[in-house]
């Protein structure tokens, strides 16, 4: 891929642009995504001892759950196991489509900056200035809330132990010759999954930011795509001269590809994760239910449970608004004097009404879209299930 120009101070994408800088560098995920950390081996290492922490934290979840004993114990460790799979998962998408990702990045901070007609380029200013102003606004509240989160990653912990005398919840992690109550294997335990939150938090937050940032941008350029063709074609003959027109539908083409090249990217590389993060919600509202109706002392996993439902429905919300925008794009045209240009701009601008219509959402693995549709087709699935596990829990009061 080609390099990339510096933003910095050159747009209002530039502190987006830090933003990323700045927090791939905290796990040592800057150097997979091109940026030059000030200490690339030192970066590495990180890397490296981040991923082995999930990894770990993985293995201790797994072994919790292999060894549940009662059906509130198995429901605990499948939210745990959901989770933590789920961050492994997004670990690994990250390593494997860094490059990827970062021609995501770069990609809407080059909408700033590309050279465009000056008699469109106003459209551009007054949209790209609201678009980068919502991104950021959602970036720095995802900062605040990252920032917060280290705090009550240590000191949650400690008012556990103080309500039932326990250092977090120790998984069965297993140490030969080591007793499950030495106290150097509860600290052992109590780093490593501290560790192993932290990372995952830290993986989730740049994929979801990255997310956002493509779908806003992306529908912020079909925005300016639709104005551009109302301008060219509604003052064709005045402030276009017919001479100009097929040159300057060229570049609205160009752009028009060059964002459903984005989205077909987008899907390739987030369709792994929009799976993912379905099915962890499908299990984590099932089996929150079991917890919260065996024992209501444990309604505390619901805030994990209505952070990730609330995150898919916000996905949920902008792909369906992306994918509006993808197939609305012909009504704009439609909406135009098209009738009064030459007979081969107007099948120019019959192609893009035709391809605009076979746009397609993002999904993930070519089955689940992400969409409104799909996100309340969750909860009614969630809701059956949840159905069921009341009858079987009402049923048989000793379970």
């Amino acid at each position: 891929m080609a390099s990339i120009p510096d933003f910095r101070f050159k747009s209002p994408f530039t502190p987006i642009q830090i933003f990323f800088e700045n927090i791939t560098n905290i796990i040592g995920y800057d150097w997979l995504f091109g940026y030059t950390p000030s200490n690339l081996r030192r970066q590495q290492i990180v890397f490296v001892i981040f991923s082995g922490i999930l990894m770990l934290n993985m293995t201790q979840v797994k072994n919790a759950l292999l060894d549940a004993s009662s059906i509130g114990h198995l429901a605990i460790n499948v939210i745990l196991f959901s989770a933590a799979t789920y961050s492994c998962v997004v670990a690994v998408i990250l390593a494997k489509y860094s490059k990827d990702f970062r021609f995501l990045i770069d990609w809407c901070g080059n909408l700033y900056t590309k050279k465009i007609d000056a008699r469109i380029s106003h459209i551009r200013d007054d949209l790209f200035k609201e678009c980068a102003a919502q991104v950021y606004l959602f970036l720095r509240a995802t900062n605040y809330g990252y920032k917060s989160l280290i705090p009550i990653i240590f000191t949650f912990p400690l008012f556990m132990y103080l309500y039932d005398s326990t250092i977090m919840t120790p998984f069965p992690f297993h140490i030969p010759y080591l007793p499950h109550d030495y106290f150097p294997f509860y600290q052992f335990n109590y780093i490593s999954q501290l560790g192993g939150i932290y990372f995952a938090a830290c993986v989730t937050i740049i994929i979801n930011s990255i997310l956002i940032t493509m779908l806003i941008h992306a529908k912020y350029q079909l925005d300016f795509i639709d104005g551009s063709i109302k301008v060219i074609v509604n003052e064709a003959g005045t402030t276009f001269e017919l001479s100009e027109i097929e040159f300057m539908m060229k570049i609205v083409i160009d752009m028009h590809v060059d964002v459903l090249d984005v989205v077909k990217i987008s899907s390739k590389i987030f369709s792994l994760q929009i799976l993912s993060l379905n099915l962890m919600c499908y299990f984590l509202i099932g089996f929150t239910y079991i917890v919260v109706q065996i024992d209501k002392s444990s309604i505390y996993f619901t805030a994990v449970t209505c952070v990730n439902v609330l995150q898919l429905g916000f996905f949920s919300f902008l792909g369906a608004h992306l994918f509006y925008r993808l197939t609305d794009l012909s009504v704009g045209i439609y909406c135009t004097n098209w009738y009064n240009l030459g007979v081969k701009h107007q099948k120019t601008l019959q192609m893009m009404m035709i391809r605009s219509q076979k746009s397609k959402a993002l999904s993930a693995a070519g089955f689940i879209d992400l969409s409104l549709i799909s996100f309340l087709n969750l909860l009614s699935r969630s809701y059956s299930f949840c159905a069921l596990v009341q009858v079987i829990l009402f049923e048989d009061e000793h379970i």
